[in-house]
């Protein structure tokens, strides 16, 4: 097996089904299941590597392990250090109060930018 063709999930970055989807559709992944991987995820899993040709499961972590994964020396090195997918990030300020209360849910109150704070601020006046 040919460790470039491994892909990572940090499992603990996403809170929904519908988080899952997102990954999935911003990378183009139509082969796994985002129920699944939310299954997954509420059983304990933190991270599951995936090969990125068949989409196989080939290694999971799990809360009880402590982040252990039992491979070959070298194949358990480069997992641990692979780099996680990540969903597409929006960088246009949405004034919209669910966005930006979503926005302060998922990264915190310091995430938002000043015209995001100020739209906040002028809500009650």
């Amino acid at each position: 097996m040919k460790f470039e063709n491994v892909i990572s999930i940090h499992l603990k970055r996403f809170k929904s089904v519908e988080d899952f989807q997102k990954l999935l559709d911003d990378n183009g992944i139509q082969n796994l299941d985002a129920t699944k991987l939310f299954e997954h995820k509420e059983s304990g899993y933190t991270k599951i590597f995936f090969d990125k040709n068949t989409f196989e499961a080939v290694a999971y972590v799990h809360e009880s392990s402590k982040k252990e994964i039992i491979f070959q020396d070298d194949f358990k090195e480069f997992l641990k250090n692979m780099k996680s997918l990540s969903s597409k990030t929006d960088n246009k300020i949405v004034l919209d109060v669910d966005v930006i209360l979503e926005k302060i849910s998922e990264k915190g109150i310091d995430s938002l930018s000043k015209k995001e704070r100020e739209f906040l601020d002028n809500l009650n006046k």
